[in-house]
This record gives C-alpha cells, structure tokens and sequence, in this order.
C-alpha cells in the first residue's frame, strides 16, 4: 500500500497542470506540427481550394432580360394571382 505524504510539497509531479510555470518542452507537445521540410505541401496553403472569384451573375445583364421579358413576367405574376385566388375560394380541404 502506497503512503500519501501530507506534505503539499511532495507531491507527484509526473503530470502537469494545464498553468504550471515549469512549461512542457517544445518535443513533447504532439500537437505542433514537424519541420516544414519533412511536409510534401506547404502548411501556409489553404486546406481547400479556393472558390470561384467570378460573378454569380452580372447585374446589368439581368435587368436588361429582365426588361426584355417584362410583359410576360407580367402575365405570369397575373396568372398566379388568379390561381391563388382561386384556391383560396375552394376553401380548406
């Protein structure tokens, strides 16, 4: 059976606190990466590529389509109305 000292002093220090003073050394922290020359890519690099820096759509093409197709987006928003408004008057079911 293994004794506790009640000396604070002697206590085991085979773990470290997350906020000692005596810090971990720089081999032991497993989370660093290693050398960037044992790396085949450079770890400044983005882990995905890059999107598409393009334009989804240019604003000025789509007004000028959109006024070549006023009158039928007319007629249509028309023919919307008029089903909306006949399903509204079916009542619910």
């Amino acid at each position: 059976m293994t004794q506790k000292s009640s000396d604070p002093d002697a206590a085991d220090l085979s773990w470290r606190r997350p906020f000692e003073a005596h810090p971990v050394p720089e081999e032991d922290l497993w989370f660093l990466p290693g050398p960037a020359e044992d790396l085949d890519w450079d770890p400044r690099t983005p882990p995905l590529p890059r999107a598409d820096r393009r334009r989804a759509f240019v604003p000025a093409a789509w007004r000028a389509a959109q006024g070549d197709l006023a009158a039928e987006l007319a007629q249509v928003a028309a023919l919307f109305g008029a089903l909306e408004e006949r399903l509204r008057r079916l009542g619910q079911g």
